[in-house]
């Protein structure tokens, strides 16, 4: 406690610190006064003391500092004043450190560079090994893993092959930025540099890939005239150790394009467990494109040959190795309609180990259309011998009752509902029609020229019974024979008064 003894009567005296005690035991209290003054002058010393140590650390720190920063600062500017390039005219210290640690960035970003081109070019080197040999061992097989994270969930090779246009034209018009895209987003691909590069690319639905990769590639294509790409594109895995067999299946499909040097293209790789061609190359398919020939069906045939090429488009590395049997089982078809059309100055032509399907069609269809022009003519021709066979046939056979179209087919040779169906196409109007007419008007002639009774008249124009022949002139003509009869004697009398 600290306590002021002589407050009031002396402002010079002293300020004591009073200490006290109780001693339950003696039971007194014992007090203790110790001045102000005693403890200020002990503790200067100490304070003193104090100062003196902490003002010559803060010294010695600071000048150990410089000595340290002076002794390391000349070995780093002694350092960038020897490297290459350096300048050992002083421009000022801290400038000239600047220009060299932004010298030092620039080295390192492209020593970056370096670095990370050579990680690809070493995983180009793993993944070459695996397309070519396979995974051959477990580590391989990891690697496979480490490097197709996605294989589980599906994938697809994709070989792309530069024909036309300079690598370096390729690269800047976006062949690896379009490819990064959809569908092609998150697949990987190791850049080579030569004119085929590999992609492995994520499959995400087995039943849309095919058709996003052809819109793709179709936009792709379009965006640089100049540039001729081919890509093969392999069958869909869920397996990482089948990558070789995908890139085989890529490079084979790819292989299959060759006859288009000058266009892209693009083609999917289909295996042999797939339809084949040929399944859907049959005897029925030829048997139906046969009758359609012989009927002269020309736009249905041109379909049916349009949907048989188009198949086989699907599968180009079958149809590639069977074209040439292709091609006579169409000639073989060709040749039986030619023969029994009697069509002697149409040939098949002859086959050609370059010729590609596409324009295997284009010639199947030109010839398809040639045949069905020489058919059209052949068929007038006979078309009009035959009607005048049939017109001749009723003329002559028009009086008798009895005449129909059966007798007259079997006089003209057809058959009754050929005939009744080639009457109609050609005249315009039906065979029983065309007869009756032809009695009536020779009935009407009769009855003109006079002197025949009605009865005769209806007996030589083939109506049998005088009922008959009056109800189907009424009928025809709006009046009765007699009533026409008269009526022509009216008027051949009243052309006698004005004569």
């Amino acid at each position: 406690m600290l306590v002021d003894t002589m407050a009031g009567e002396d402002p010079n005296a002293d300020e004591y610190y009073i200490f006290e005690g109780e001693s339950e035991l003696l039971g007194y209290t014992i007090e203790l006064a110790v001045p102000v003054s005693y403890f200020t002058s002990q503790l200067w010393p100490i304070i003193g003391l104090l100062s003196v140590v902490i003002g010559a650390g803060i010294l010695s720190g600071l000048a150990f500092a410089a000595v340290y920063a002076l002794v390391h600062y000349r070995s780093v500017r002694t350092i960038i004043r020897s490297m290459d390039g350096g300048s050992g005219r002083l421009i000022g210290d801290f400038a000239d450190i600047q220009q060299r640690i932004i010298q030092l960035r620039k080295e390192g970003e492209s020593f970056k560079a370096e670095a990370d081109e050579l990680g690809r070019q070493n995983q180009a080197i793993q993944f070459q090994n695996i397309l070519l040999q396979g995974p051959r061992s477990q580590s391989d097989r990891e690697l496979a893993s480490r490097l197709l994270p996605f294989a589980e969930a599906g994938y697809i090779v994709a070989v792309v092959r530069l024909l036309k246009g300079g690598k370096e034209q390729w690269y800047q018009d976006g062949l690896y930025t379009l490819l990064s895209q959809s569908p092609f987003a998150g697949g990987l691909t190791v850049p080579s540099g030569s004119s085929d590069e590999v992609f492995i690319l994520p499959v995400r639905d087995e039943n849309e890939y095919q058709s996003q990769i052809e819109r793709h590639l179709g936009e792709l294509f379009q965006s640089d005239a100049d540039t001729v790409l081919h890509v093969g594109i392999s069958q869909p895995s869920h397996e990482a150790e089948e990558l070789s067999v995908l890139y085989e299946e890529a490079e084979r499909a790819l292989a299959s394009l060759y006859k288009y040097e000058s266009e892209s293209a693009y083609v999917f790789y289909e295996d042999e467990k797939r339809t084949s061609l040929l399944e859907s190359f049959n005897i029925e398919t030829l048997s139906r494109l046969k009758n359609l020939l012989l009927r002269s069906e020309e736009s249905d045939a041109t379909a049916l040959l349009h949907d048989i090429f188009h198949k086989a488009a699907a599968y180009p590395l079958e149809a590639e190795e069977r074209k040439e049997a292709i091609w006579h089982s169409l000639c073989n078809v060709f040749q039986t309609v030619f023969m029994t059309l009697k069509t002697d100055s149409l040939e098949t032509g002859k086959f050609h180990s370059d010729m590609s399907m596409a324009q295997m069609e284009e010639h199947f269809t030109s010839l398809t259309h040639e045949l069905c022009e020489a058919t059209s003519r052949s068929r007038k021709s006979h078309n009009k011998e035959l009607l005048d066979a049939i017109l001749r046939a009723i003329d002559a056979s028009y009086q008798n009752q009895g005449t129909s179209a059966y007798t007259v087919s079997r006089a003209v040779g057809i058959s009754e509902k050929y005939m009744l169906s080639f009457f109609r196409e050609q005249m315009g109007t039906s065979f029983p029609q065309y007869l009756l007419v032809r009695r009536l008007m020779t009935a009407k002639a009769m009855l003109e020229n006079g002197g025949e009774s009605n009865e005769h008249i209806a007996s030589a124009t083939g109506f049998g019974s005088l009922n008959t022949f009056y109800r189907n002139f009424s009928k025809y003509f709006g009046l009765s024979p007699k009533s026409y009869r008269d009526g022509l004697g009216k008027e051949s009398s009243e052309a006698d008064n004005r004569l």
